[in-house]
């Protein structure tokens, strides 16, 4: 195949890449409009002992839900309904995680929650402004 048609094929496939995000975010909302908030935890995938998967599951053994598990570049992140942020921030690191926002005790949007609304609205617009070229 020649490079052209290549780059089409992973321009197809690159659209995607927002569905994950998008259903974060409009999970977080949910649970934001009906007050029982919600938390993302962010940690570096590098040198991490344990893969994303590992600690979505180490989560559901605890009985808690996680939900809007990826990755970005060498980060991973997830989120859980509010009421379960300390157990799951508690969980991530006996796992030996080095999450970089534990949960938050003045409320609030946290700069994590910021962070995937921003890539969520950046892929987004990459997506509509890819579509628009020939």
């Amino acid at each position: 195949m020649t490079d052209d048609r290549w780059d089409r094929i992973l321009a197809v496939g690159g659209a995607f890449d927002w569905l994950s995000p998008t259903a974060a975010t409009l999970q977080d909302a949910y649970l934001e409009a009906t007050r029982r908030g919600h938390h993302t935890f962010l940690w570096p995938r590098r040198n991490a002992p344990y893969s994303l998967r590992d600690a979505v599951r180490a989560l559901q053994r605890r009985g808690l839900a996680p939900y809007g598990a990826l990755t970005v570049g060498d980060w991973a992140m997830l989120s859980v309904p509010g009421p379960q942020a300390e157990a799951a921030f508690h969980v991530l690191r006996e796992l030996g995680l080095e999450v970089a926002a534990p949960p938050e005790t003045t409320g609030g949007c946290s700069l994590t929650t910021l962070l995937v609304l921003g890539l969520t609205l950046l892929a987004l617009y990459l997506l509509l402004g890819a579509s628009a070229l020939p």
